[in-house]
């Protein structure tokens, strides 16, 4: 016969996790850039040979391969500074921006967030954090491993899908 918990002990407890976004997430990133500017340059040859000749298509082409490092190099430096600092206080997940002691000292804005799983592979997560309530703001989207976070994984995994048949203004 199984016991039931009371329900303050089946409540996720409250974490703080730093997210920093990993080496291999940002070469991905980097990559889709470069995909995305080579896909593009393609398409102004193709246009440029057919309207203007050959030699627009070359320039075309050669105009590509000299953005290419800069594109690149733009995107990995994007990239890298992006930490964040993702909250669950027992009834709600928030999100700020940068470490914990750079956010305290620049009182950086806690904003309230639905958090949607968008991947789950075990060992790794895919986050997507939503302002809540409608509030106006872009999804950032937030890769965590269980290396990263070794610690605070069972308890980040309890706090997700414990809060998942909540109302997203309660989750």
């Amino acid at each position: 016969m199984s016991r039931r918990l009371p329900k303050r002990q089946r409540e996720a407890p409250a974490l703080q996790l730093e997210v920093r976004v990993p080496f291999s997430w940002r070469l991905c990133f980097v990559l889709l850039w470069a995909l995305a500017l080579c896909s593009a340059g393609a398409a102004a040859s193709a246009q440029a040979a057919d309207k203007l000749g050959p030699g627009a298509s070359t320039a075309c082409q050669l105009m590509t391969l000299l953005l290419l490092p800069l594109v690149c190099w733009l995107a990995w430096r994007h990239r890298a500074r992006e930490v964040w600092q993702l909250l669950w206080d027992g009834q709600q997940w928030a999100l700020r921006a940068g470490d914990a002691r750079g956010a305290a000292l620049q009182d950086a804005v806690l904003q309230a967030v639905t958090i949607q799983v968008s991947l789950d592979f075990g060992d790794f997560l895919l986050l997507g954090c939503r302002p809540a309530g409608g509030a106006r703001g872009a999804t950032v989207y937030l890769p965590l491993s269980k290396a990263q976070h070794p610690g605070l994984w069972r308890p980040l995994r309890w706090a997700l899908f414990s809060a998942r048949g909540l109302r997203p203004d309660a989750a």
